[in-house]
């Protein structure tokens, strides 16, 4: 496997826990880039905005979807898969039948649609979405529970060097 291939990989297991992501650790992601992976900015910049990990912002998937967490309490996997699935289609069918037209969010149709299935994503895996759930209640917002000790290491290192540096 490439490094590239290996960064795609790694940026897509934190997809996978943390919808959204700081400022800030989208810069350590960009230095992890170069210095782990050994890829160029552009490239992982490019890697990171495939990807439709958000930066600065926070996604809720429940309110994306127009569901809410007490909707799926009590339930079973298979009713919560049908409760999901049924509210992406109408919202996915939507969107398609909009066109180009411009949405309040600032985002286009096709990015809205790539959130959409992200929630989708994210609700229907009884996993991914307990992750999500924990989450959104305790408000965990670092990408180290994801990161091996090494790259924490590099990373830290790196981030300590540059605040020495600049000061």
């Amino acid at each position: 496997m490439s490094k590239r291939d290996e960064f795609i990989t790694f940026i897509n297991e934190i997809k996978s826990m943390f919808p959204s992501i700081s400022e800030e650790q989208r810069k350590e992601l960009l230095r992890g880039a170069v210095q782990q992976y050994n890829i160029t900015v552009d490239v992982a910049v490019d890697i990171l905005e495939a990807s439709g990990l958000a930066v600065g912002e926070q996604v809720d998937y429940f309110q994306v979807l127009d569901l809410s967490i007490s909707e799926f309490e009590n339930r079973n996997e298979s009713d919560i898969i049908h409760h999901v699935e049924t509210a992406h289609k109408k919202l996915y069918v939507e969107s398609l039948q909009a066109g180009g037209r411009p949405r309040a969010d600032g985002k286009s149709e096709a990015e809205w649609r790539t959130v959409l299935n992200n929630a989708r994503d994210i609700l229907v895996d009884v996993h991914k979405r307990k992750a999500y759930i924990d989450r959104l209640e305790n408000s965990v917002s670092s990408t180290k529970e994801l990161v091996s000790d090494k790259e924490i290491l590099t990373l830290e290192e790196t981030a300590t060097k540059s605040r020495t540096h600049c000061r």
